[in-house]
């Protein structure tokens, strides 16, 4: 045991200066720390900046359901407003219809009937009709 001490007593005396030592330790302690606290700024402006974008994530997530949702409603208008469109279109068809089917015929008069190369007597005259129970 004797011979360890001597020996840490001989490396102690040749260092030249424990100041040095202390001081070269000293900075490395002062850089170190003020490496942690830029880092830990670092990790802060890092976590901020998640968040950040963790929030405008949710955000354009949000803007997609709704735009889904308009779409939806959109599509339901369009299909709603196509039947009735085509409702419109039947109810026009018939009215049409029964219009042509109520319409009376148009009165034939001589000159049609001629025209026609058809018999001007087939013609129905009321007049002869008021003569022919008069007389």
């Amino acid at each position: 045991m004797a011979m360890g001490s001597l020996s840490l007593v001989n490396k102690i005396h040749n260092v030249q200066d424990f100041s040095s030592v202390h001081d070269a330790l000293q900075m490395a302690r002062t850089e170190s720390k003020t490496a942690v606290e830029s880092t830990t700024q670092a990790l802060d402006d890092i976590k901020k900046e998640l968040k950040k974008a963790a929030n405008t994530g949710q955000q354009t997530l949000e803007g997609i359901r709704k735009s889904h949702e308009v779409q939806n409603e959109t599509k339901a208008a369009a299909s709603e407003s196509k039947d009735i469109g085509r409702t419109v279109l039947a109810m026009m068809r018939e009215m049409k219809n029964a219009d042509q089917h109520n319409r009376p015929s148009p009165i034939r008069t001589y000159a049609s009937v001629a025209a026609g190369n058809g018999l001007a007597a087939s013609i129905h005259n009321p007049l002869n009709q008021y003569k022919a129970h008069r007389g």
